[in-house]
């Protein structure tokens, strides 16, 4: 924690017609102590440390409230393959990363290779081909494919004939042999198969994470991670080197060692770690075409539930009976209606035990919903998990889809005016952790969050003042942190972000190029982009 007392001058809030006034804020023990004019704070605070945020706009931290900053982490640190779709590019690619390699890793790890290749004939020979007899694996975009070299089948059995888990697929040639694609939970295969990493590895690679986002004005996430990560995450803390608030999200694995170890906390967590809810897959992707939708894909086929309505029913009440809340991972609109369903029975059933349902219950991603499931939704009291850079990069599948279907796309607006709470990220690595994409997108809903991109039906557009809230105030009322978090109201953390627009602030082009001049977390200047 920081001990230094500062006073930040210069700076200004969300910019108001006519409105040039400037404050100040006196930062102190990581605590934000006092707002107000220069002057006063000046006159009050004598001898701070100054430092000049020269107009620049000052606002709580921006918190992504759905990542997997681990995987993120792998990335940015091992094969990065975002967003490659061609698969000449992808050959390249590999073959230049592939000299980078030399961290003394076992096995190859990677991710950000687009989904679509899975169509194109992707197959584990060209990853033996480059790499060898080594164990690689690389993780679809989307993370819910993943590519694997012979020797890492070989490795979780795969030629002798192990099954994946219900949900999962293993990929095959015309020929019957594996093809190296392992779709949805079969991917468990794998993890089972490999060695734990060096845990100075692992910090490392969060280290290079934390110190990037910074850079984008991110004070906290939420991570959907291994219970492994989260143990990484603590370990920096106790050697003060994680400058993250990062509130981690269980998976569905691990939810009896959840249940066990309730009440049994640290005190290092709740300052930097915080526990939120189960993770629980419900569906698949729209890229992987594994979205469970009302009415079918172009090419046929509705996706699939990966748990039956009933299952959802029970976990959703055994961990609430924990006091544990549920994140339950929906994109396709059938599978809304699935999950708002079992979610409405278990609060039922829950009543009548003389239980509350979580408060802080939630449904990631919700990509699509109809007006009826937005009533039903509605009365639930549930918090929404989206990422509006998502329908920037969705934009031409949602093209493909009929008219109805696409109607019920990243319905932000519609969801808010009816009074439910939407925090906004952007489910790094599948998409660009940078906030600003996210507001951008929250905002425009134009393609490729590109002024001349297709606005997708922009009536559910967000203003700033609302999306700058979903990664700021509403993000810390997710996990129930608004007296810590989210507000430049003093006795709140000095987790902080200055920027400066290219324009003006209802121009959501203005947010996507905004310059990140200063990024604070608990008193510490983190990204100083002012020298």
């Amino acid at each position: 924690m920081a001990s230094t007392r500062r006073l930040l001058r210069g700076a200004r809030g969300l910019p108001r017609p006519g409105d040039r006034r400037e404050f100040a804020l006196l930062v102190e023990e990581g605590r934000i102590r006092s707002v107000g004019s220069e002057g006063e704070l000046q006159r009050d605070f004598p001898g701070a440390e100054e430092v000049d945020l020269r107009g620049a706009i000052l606002l709580p931290g921006f918190i992504d409230t759905h990542t997997h900053l681990f995987e993120w982490a792998r990335r940015i640190c091992g094969i990065d393959l975002d967003g490659i779709s061609d698969p000449a590019r992808l050959r390249e690619e590999l073959l230049q990363q592939r000299r980078a390699v030399d961290d003394g890793r076992e096995w190859i790890g990677g991710s950000g290779w687009d989904p679509v290749l899975a169509r194109k004939g992707l197959d584990r020979a060209l990853l033996d081909e480059i790499f060898g007899r080594a164990p690689v694996v690389l993780q679809s975009r989307d993370f819910h494919t993943m590519w694997c070299s012979t020797e890492a089948l070989r490795r979780a059995g795969v030629f002798e004939g192990a099954a994946p888990p219900p949900g999962g697929e293993i990929g095959r040639r015309p020929d019957g042999s594996p093809d190296g694609l392992l779709y949805e939970t079969a991917w468990e295969l794998i993890l089972r198969a490999q060695p734990p990493e060096k845990e100075e590895i692992h910090a490392a690679w969060i280290d290079e994470a934390v110190r990037r986002a910074h850079r984008f004005g991110l004070t906290g996430v939420h991570s959907m991670e291994p219970d492994a990560t989260r143990r990484s995450y603590l370990s920096l803390a106790r050697q003060g080197r994680l400058k993250m608030r990062v509130v981690h999200h269980t998976p569905l694995s691990s939810l009896d060692e959840l249940i066990a170890g309730v009440g049994k906390g640290e005190p290092v967590a709740e300052e930097w770690v915080m526990q939120g809810g189960v993770k629980i897959f419900m569906d698949g992707s729209l890229g992987s075409r594994t979205a469970y939708m009302e009415d079918p894909y172009p090419h046929g086929g509705r996706g699939r539930l990966l748990l039956e309505k009933d299952q959802l029913t029970e976990i959703v009440m055994r961990a609430a009976r924990a006091g544990i809340p549920p994140s339950i991972h929906a994109i396709g609109d059938a599978c809304v209606e699935t999950v708002i369903e079992a979610l409405g029975e278990a609060k039922g059933e829950l009543a009548k035990e003389g239980l509350a349902f979580p408060t802080d219950a939630r449904i990631e991603h919700l990509q699509f919903i109809s007006d009826r499931a937005l009533s039903s939704l509605a009365r639930l009291g549930l918090t929404c998990a989206m990422q509006p850079i998502h329908l920037a990069d969705d934009v031409p599948l949602l093209l493909e889809l009929d008219e109805t279907t696409g109607r019920r796309a990243y319905r932000t607006r519609s969801l808010l005016d009816r009074g439910i709470r939407v925090v906004l990220g952007s489910d790094a690595p599948v998409a660009s952790i940078d906030p600003r994409q996210g507001i951008c997108a929250a905002m425009s809903r134009r393609a490729g969050n590109r002024p001349e991109g297709i606005a997708w039906h922009p009536e559910e557009a967000l203003s700033a003042a609302e999306a700058l809230a979903g990664y700021t105030i509403e993000a810390a009322a997710a996990c129930g942190a608004t007296r810590e978090w989210g507000s430049l109201r003093p006795g709140k953390r000095a987790d902080l972000v200055a920027v400066v627009l290219a324009g003006g602030s209802e121009d959501p082009f203005a947010w996507r190029d905004a310059e990140v001049r200063m990024t604070m977390v608990d008193g510490e200047i983190v990204y100083d982009g002012l020298l």
